[in-house]
């Protein structure tokens, strides 16, 4: 009975006299000698052994050569972008397990899972190591964005079964984001579009393109001199050309400027006498299907301070602040303004009335309705929120309290202003697994990253931040459905 179990018990004994020692010095006499007494107590478990043998056998494994052991990191040697700056990235394993798959991509910073990414063997990939990867960042990327790492590798799920090993290979990837960063927009050239000539002696009444890089898909503003052109003289805004129409040049304007939420970029030269000299073509404004037909507004012209080198607008919203690019949209749009010291005070609550103005203050179509109804007893007819309130109780985005109130100076809650914004903005949403009232708007925010955190709770009030982020983010998600609409008054069922 002992021979079918040899080779088990020869395995056992070589185990036993290689931590003893080497295995040539076992004798044949020795190993049937020691296999006989080892066979005694073996033999009783014989069941045991076997089934545990197998069980061990047959457990599955995963191998693969990049784990969190070799974390990727890096640090840029600049976070500010200009049109032809180098940009460095120091650090380690920066290449991945697969180098010549590996990419380096950018990302709205609103946006981050929106990548566009290119290959280490790009033109504008000078060098890409372990330690260190030069580039010249493209001329398309997002104004106010982050630079994300993509690192694919070859993860082996491997099963084996008595010996025998069967591996099922799949290629994965992990994404690490190294930094923000804000590239300044760059002007090549302005003309006059009826002539095809270069422009430096604006008219007021005249349409002209400018045509460069980095203008951003939002229109955030331009500027001549310290003026922003009024939101109702801009035509067109694409990533590299912006049509426009002014209908006022202020006296002392010396260079026109585009404001991309990054920066403010090089100056255009603006002076009494043209160069009359011709350039190509700039690319074709877009259609009533561009970026202009989402309702997208700019602010009113009016003498502004913003900082050319940076584009910080508010002492208390830093360019390095994360709620920055949504700042800067909502201001330079006309969604919310700051206060008279120069602060936006981005975690100060926002009222009921006050979420209604700015939500709707993103469509400049939209006609308030003027009546001297009350509705409820602390509204009256003639106070500033009226229309709002009016225009949403009629269109069933808001309604009131049991005791006849709406309460306007009340603190809205997250919930409160996901279900107003819903709806206003015709937003489908499919039933909830949340049994709450807010279920429905609360977990398609969550769903489509419409929230800056996926911690926020909708029973608690929302900031000022929060609530130009929310609105910024369901534009850019109205956008993406490739189903631009402007906000009607038929509110969604």
């Amino acid at each position: 009975m002992l021979f079918p179990f040899c080779p088990f018990f020869r395995f056992r004994m070589m185990k036993l006299h290689q931590n003893a020692g080497d295995i040539s010095d076992l004798t044949t006499t020795q190993f049937f000698a020691e296999s006989a007494v080892a066979s005694l107590g073996w033999r009783r478990g014989i069941k045991k052994h076997i089934f545990t043998f197998i069980a061990l056998s047959a457990i599955p494994f995963s191998a693969f050569a990049f784990t969190a052991d070799e974390p990727v990191e890096g640090k840029l040697n600049t976070d500010v972008w200009y049109i032809d700056t180098e940009v460095v990235i120091n650090g380690q394993n920066l290449d991945g397990p697969m180098p010549s798959k590996s990419k380096i991509c950018f990302a709205p910073e609103v946006q981050k899972d929106d990548l566009r990414c290119f290959i280490a063997g790009h033109p504008n990939i000078i060098k890409w190591t372990s330690s260190s990867i030069t580039f010249v960042p493209p001329k398309n990327v997002p104004p106010a964005g982050v630079i994300v790492l993509v690192h694919p590798y070859v993860n082996n799920n491997c099963t084996s079964l008595f010996g025998e090993q069967s591996c099922d290979k799949k290629e994965e990837r992990i994404e690490t984001e190294i930094s923000t960063y804000k590239a300044h927009p760059h002007i090549v050239a302005v003309y006059d579009k009826a002539t095809g000539k270069v422009a430096h002696n604006l008219q007021s009444g005249r349409t002209y393109v400018v045509s460069g890089y980095r203008f951003g898909d939002f229109g955030f503003g331009i500027y001549l001199g310290n003026w922003l052109v009024s939101k109702n003289d801009i035509l067109s805004w694409t990533h590299d050309t912006v049509t426009f129409t002014p209908s006022e040049i202020p006296a002392k304007a010396d260079e026109l400027r585009v404001h991309n939420g990054g920066g403010k970029g090089n100056p255009w030269k603006l002076t009494s006498k043209d160069d009359m000299s011709s350039i190509p073509p700039a690319p074709a404004a877009p259609t009533a299907t561009g970026s202009t037909a989402t309702g997208a507004v700019f602010p009113d012209q009016v003498p502004v301070t913003v900082a050319p080198d940076d584009g910080t607008i508010f002492a208390d919203v830093p360019t390095d602040h994360p709620y920055f690019s949504a700042v800067t949209w909502a201001t330079a749009v006309g969604v919310v303004s700051g206060y008279e010291d120069g602060s936006f005070r981005p975690e100060r609550s926002v009222s009921r009335a006050e979420f209604l103005k700015m939500m709707m203050a993103t469509n400049t179509n939209l006609s308030l309705p003027e009546s001297d109804d009350v509705l409820f007893s602390d509204v009256r007819p003639r106070e500033w929120f009226s229309p709002y309130i009016t225009f949403a109780v009629g269109q069933k985005l808001a309604s009131g309290y049991k005791d006849g109130t709406f309460r306007p100076n009340a603190s809205v809650t997250l919930g409160e202003a996901l279900k107003m914004m819903y709806r206003f903005f015709l937003v489908p949403t499919v039933d909830p697994t949340g049994e709450e009232w807010y279920s429905r708007y609360a977990e398609h925010a969550a769903e489509n990253k419409i929230l800056f955190s996926q911690d926020m709770n909708p029973e608690e009030e929302l900031s000022r931040k929060d609530t130009v982020w929310m609105l910024l983010q369901i534009l850019q998600w109205k956008s993406r459905q490739m189903c631009v609409e402007t906000p009607s008054e038929t509110p969604a069922k």
